[in-house]
């Protein structure tokens, strides 16, 4: 038994190194395939360009139940002196958001803001402004 948990680590140890090299240097190729390594990592991050044809607002929570919308929107209003509003969204939640930005910087440092009181997972959604 012993000899032959040493020969499937000697087989791994062995096979590994080959397995793993196999794409080496600065380009593999796999079916046409090209993979380009670096050492950068470049995070792209989409804004979109302040326009009157977008609004940005910060989302704090959904709820499906619009008694527990309500109840939360009052305890939000309380919390952040900002304008606290409850929509309801296509698909029937209650959205409850925070302000209406027409420049992208702006909602960020309300986001920040909005944060630091403690609605961690509140983020930024964009939307098309009605005409």
């Amino acid at each position: 038994m012993k000899s032959l948990s040493l020969s499937l680590i000697i087989i791994c140890v062995l096979l590994l190194p080959a397995f793993l090299t196999s794409c080496s240097g600065d380009e593999c190729c796999d079916d046409g395939l090209y993979v380009k390594q670096t050492d950068t990592i470049y995070i792209v991050r989409q804004t979109l360009k302040p326009s009157a044809d977008y609004v940005y607002y910060i989302q704090i929570a959904a709820f499906a139940n619009k008694s527990s919308a309500e109840d939360f929107l009052y305890s939000a209003r309380q919390k952040i002196k900002m304008l606290v509003t409850m929509k309801t969204s296509v698909n029937g939640l209650f959205l409850i958001t925070v302000g209406e930005y027409y420049d992208y910087d702006d909602a960020e440092k309300a986001l920040t803001y909005v944060k630091s009181e403690g609605f961690y997972d509140a983020f930024i959604k964009t939307d098309i402004k009605s005409k």
